[in-house]
């Protein structure tokens, strides 16, 4: 059995202890949270089960990490939240949690689809045609 090393911090791999490729997986996404929330988390049994429900359910494999659908919940989320009452609600466990994430990520899609709109219809904007004449 290959063995591996994790760094709970960044989701860096190393050769020495082994390590379940779930782990690996929850690891990532929490070192994602740190990453955009500035904190220091770390991975538990707890934390893991809920990322692994989510992935589960099916929200994992956008390349190229295999994160962008946890990435976008959380980046939406901090935007929307932080500076609000709900700012304490911005832990693993509510963003997450069954109840929520699939909610939060179809938020976060609607959000991006407006910003692509506005981006599109602003004044000046001109498409390049698709034909040549």
């Amino acid at each position: 059995m290959e063995k591996k090393q994790l760094n709970l911090f960044n989701g860096e791999v190393h050769d020495d202890n082994p390590i379940s490729k779930k782990k690996i997986v929850a690891a990532e996404i929490i070192a994602l949270f740190n990453q955009v929330f500035e904190r220091k988390i770390l991975l538990t049994d707890y934390r893991s089960s809920l990322i692994n429900a989510r992935i589960k359910e099916g929200h994992k494999q956008v390349p190229p990490t295999g994160t962008a659908q946890f990435k976008a919940v959380f980046e939406f989320k901090k935007k929307e939240w932080t500076g609000t009452e709900q700012e304490k609600y911005l832990t693993i466990e509510t963003l997450c949690a069954a109840k929520h994430f699939q909610a939060y990520l179809e938020a976060a899609r609607m959000e991006f689809i407006k910003k692509k709109k506005q981006t599109i219809t602003e004044p000046g904007f001109m498409p390049t045609p698709l034909f040549k004449k």
